[in-house]
């Protein structure tokens, strides 16, 4: 992860270039494979010292090399569709988990991107961002959603079916349902409502 002036935990260890201009092979380096496995060759245990990492041998020109292959415009702006990322976007269709994004949308959750515009992303991540709009007006007044139907309002699994169907637009279908309630790890045969109540708490 590219850091970018935000707080973060004691357990990162920062890695700062001492030439800005370096700063793409040492992350083509540390994003790869092969990072991981040389932290390894050096210390075995869970949680690494930073003097680990300063023991790690680095052949620079090779990694500049690589970083000439892998990035030829540059680094890559940041972003993420992890929902438990503050760089994520807020849209359930481009994320690694619809289900959970839709409900939390549902309950009237924001992501820390779509409320700080000084925040840096790609620009594939800032119109998600700005796409994120589009499904507000779904998102329960109160923050409240009953799984049952609880007088004049619908019962929960037709809400988030609904702002599935708005988020994933023309690309929704029922197979697409079946396929993300599987990937969510539900049984064969399970609806949104059984997701709910079994897996969503």
């Amino acid at each position: 992860m590219l850091l970018s002036g935000r707080h973060y935990d004691s357990a990162i260890i920062p890695i700062i270039p001492k030439k800005k201009n370096d700063l793409a092979a040492i992350a083509a380096f540390c994003f790869d494979p092969l990072f991981r496995e040389a932290i390894r060759q050096v210390d075995q245990k869970v949680a690494v010292t930073t003097a680990t990492v300063l023991k790690v041998p680095f052949d620079i020109e090779h990694w500049r090399e690589m970083a000439a292959q892998r990035y030829p415009k540059g680094l890559p702006e940041p972003e993420s569709d992890d929902p438990t990322q503050w760089l994520f976007h807020g849209r359930p269709e481009a994320s690694v988990a619809p289900l959970q994004v839709a409900t939390g949308r549902l309950l009237g959750y924001r992501w820390p991107v779509e409320l700080d515009t000084e925040v840096r992303l790609s620009a594939h991540a800032r119109e998600l961002v700005r796409r994120c709009d589009e499904l507000l007006k779904l998102a329960a007044a109160d923050g409240i959603v009953c799984i049952p139907a609880v007088r004049t309002e619908s019962p929960a699994d037709e809400r988030v079916l609904e702002m599935l169907k708005a988020a994933y637009g023309q690309k929704w279908s029922n197979s697409l349902l079946h396929d993300l309630l599987s990937n969510a790890g539900c049984k064969p045969g399970s609806t949104l409502d059984d997701w709910l109540r079994n897996v969503f708490f």
